[in-house]
């Protein structure tokens, strides 16, 4: 299976974590946390997987790369934290996934 960028956040709409696919359009996934989220949308992945070469529609290549730098406006006197999920998988293919927050000002 193709090693597809997964992309982690909080969701304050939704009161949880999305994670999504940017490479596998509407590719995504909801969980009560960090680790459920990646859970469900490797799940997600394979359905989609599947559908697709079904359907004998084309796979993409992975080709998403986040920005590695974000710009964010500082709103009062706080800085505004910023939560991010690193994800990584060692040869084996266990993931790990690191959560950093971090302030921008």
């Amino acid at each position: 299976m193709k090693d597809y960028r997964i992309n982690i956040f909080y969701s304050n709409q939704d009161e949880g974590y999305i994670a999504d696919i940017p490479d596998l359009k509407y590719c995504s996934a909801f969980g009560e946390t960090p680790e459920s989220a990646l859970q469900e949308v490797q799940i997600a992945k394979t359905a989609w997987l599947e559908a697709a070469k079904a359907a004998g529609k084309p796979i993409p290549e992975p080709k998403y790369r986040p920005a590695i730098y974000q710009l964010t406006k500082n709103f009062g006197s706080k800085p505004r934290p910023s939560r991010m999920a690193l994800i990584s998988t060692n040869c084996k293919g266990l993931l790990k996934i690191q959560i950093c927050e971090r302030s921008f000002s």
